[in-house]
């Protein structure tokens, strides 16, 4: 009984490999709300392709989740931490 809630205490902390690959930061109801104000329909997207129709709606350059160098100069955009992240865990 004590190895059972061990072991499920660990996998408790461990990050699984979709949250990795997607990135820790805002979660995909944030990304919604934020679409639906913008009046970006967001069914049917992914959480990477909902940013960048957000990014296009607010008229900066549709780019999340392209950093794979781990280098991005568009330091003024509310995904920059997110999309660096992101970036490097789907590195290809």
């Amino acid at each position: 009984m004590k190895k059972t809630a061990a072991r499920k205490s660990v996998m408790e902390k461990r990050p699984s490999k979709r949250a990795a690959a997607v990135g820790t930061g805002v979660g995909m109801t944030e990304v919604r709300a934020s679409a639906k104000s913008l009046g970006v329909p967001s069914f049917g997207k992914s959480k990477r392709e909902l940013i960048r129709a957000i990014q296009r709606a607010e008229g900066n350059f549709d780019c999340y989740g392209t950093a794979f160098s781990g280098f991005c100069d568009q330091e003024g955009c509310r995904w920059h931490a997110e999309c660096l992240a992101d970036s490097l865990n789907s590195a290809p």
